[in-house]
């Protein structure tokens, strides 16, 4: 019997089956020489939730790829302090080391929003308003968080997934924001066209020229240029 794949399936998905095996008919039967006309029905029920780490992973997946890249000065720590306090959320069981690790989330929150607005990165992007709506928008968010008045303040929240909800909500954020600036937090790389030997930037790690710039020929192998 041939059995689907879930190509969907991820760390921390949780899945049941459920099945009824084929057996012989009558108590005298041998269970393994059983003919087939007397065998029942096979039925399997594959039954999974939906993966609770999905969104998780994703934010690991961009963030250990910035610790291994060439980023702009003073970056790199930031992004890999950040990824070292994101990785404790999984193991969080209870509600205070849930407060003290997702405060700590939102400090870093705000030193990146911080260092952004200081180097005037967004102001380079066309979509620079939407940029500085969605980084105002995130402060605006930790703020009753992190406010003893406000009824959204953390120790408020009622145990450990409400605490840990709202610091997904902040990561989905957050993420967005760092890929739309993408491309000018990353160092360019630099390149030759194994035509004309032409040295040359890839802004955009996902894209790279289709042509030399210098010589006109179509790039088929492009060769990295040692720092």
């Amino acid at each position: 019997m041939q059995e689907s794949v879930d190509l969907d399936y991820t760390r921390g998905k949780q899945v049941a089956i459920i099945s009824r095996w084929k057996t012989p008919i009558g108590e005298e039967n041998d269970p393994h020489n059983c003919p087939a006309d007397q065998m029942r029905d096979i039925t399997t029920a594959v039954m999974s939730k939906a993966d609770p780490d999905k969104q998780f992973s994703h934010y690991l997946t961009y963030l250990r790829l910035y610790s291994q890249l060439k980023l702009l000065p003073n970056l790199k720590p930031q992004i890999i302090h950040f990824l070292n306090v994101v990785q404790k959320l999984p193991d969080i069981t209870s509600k205070e080391e849930a407060i003290t690790t997702v405060s700590e989330l939102l400090s870093h929150i705000r030193t990146f929003i911080s260092w952004i607005s200081e180097l005037n990165i967004a102001e380079r992007f066309s979509n620079y308003a939407e940029i500085q709506a969605a980084m105002d928008n995130i402060i605006l968010d930790i703020d009753p968080l992190e406010d003893a008045e406000s009824p959204q303040e953390l120790r408020k929240a009622s145990d450990v997934g409400s605490v840990i909800s709202k610091a997904d909500q902040l990561m989905n954020k957050f993420t967005s924001i760092i890929l739309q600036l993408e491309s000018e937090l990353i160092i360019p790389s630099k390149w030759k066209c194994s035509s004309c030997n032409n040295v040359f930037e890839v802004k955009d790690r996902n894209k790279t020229p289709e042509k030399c710039e210098a010589c006109g020929k179509i790039i088929t192998k492009l060769l990295p240029v040692a720092e």
